[in-house]
């Protein structure tokens, strides 16, 4: 499990900045549809970047059970809470804190489980 941690976080990292990078070209348009989104810079950068979170995803899994991996990927939503806030300055209210805790704690438990 500790050897897989770096390429958790890799993966994690790139899961969360691609959200982030999804989130500034979808605002950052002026007009068009679907296909505009698309070949926003920002968007494609995004979905690239989803592509590298994916082979670190696969990498992960032949390292990990399933149901750890997967476990570990949820820190991604915890990521995706914080970076909202501190990149796109959205609000984070205190039950959204909790659950972030929760997921948080989660994770910990799953982890110290597939260590011992």
């Amino acid at each position: 499990m500790l050897r897989s941690l770096p390429l958790i976080g890799a993966m994690i990292m790139s899961a969360v900045t691609a959200n982030l990078l999804l989130k500034t070209g979808v605002a950052a348009r002026n007009a068009g549809g679907l296909v505009a989104i698309l070949m926003h810079p920002t968007v494609l950068c995004g979905l690239a970047l989803f592509g590298g979170a994916a082979m670190l995803y696969l990498l992960v899994l032949e390292r990990l059970p399933l149901n750890v991996a997967q476990s570990m990927m949820a820190l991604q939503f915890v990521g995706v809470m914080v970076g909202s806030v501190v990149v796109l300055g959205e609000p984070m209210p205190p039950a959204r804190l909790l659950g972030a805790a929760l997921i948080t704690g989660g994770v910990i438990l799953v982890g110290l489980s597939a260590t011992g």
